[in-house]
C-alpha cells in the first residue's frame, strides 16, 4: 500500500504544478484524468496484492 500512497502523493504535486501552468477550460479535463489515474494505479495495486494473498492461501 505504501506505493499507492506515494503515487497519490506524487499525483498531487503535478496536479498542482499543471494547474498553475494551464487555463481554466483545461484544467477541468486534466482533473478527471489525474482521478482516474489515480484510481486505475490503487486498482492496480490492489489487484496485485489480491494475487498475492489468493497464492499464499
Amino acid at each position: 500500500m505504501g506505493f499507492a500512497y506515494i503515487g497519490a502523493f506524487i499525483a498531487q504535486l503535478s496536479l498542482g504544478y499543471v494547474a498553475t501552468r494551464t487555463t481554466w477550460t483545461i484544467f477541468p479535463y486534466v482533473l478527471v484524468a489525474m482521478a482516474a489515474l489515480l484510481f486505475i494505479s490503487v486498482e492496480i495495486v490492489n489487484f496485485k496484492t489480491r494475487n498475492k494473498n489468493s497464492v499464499i492461501k
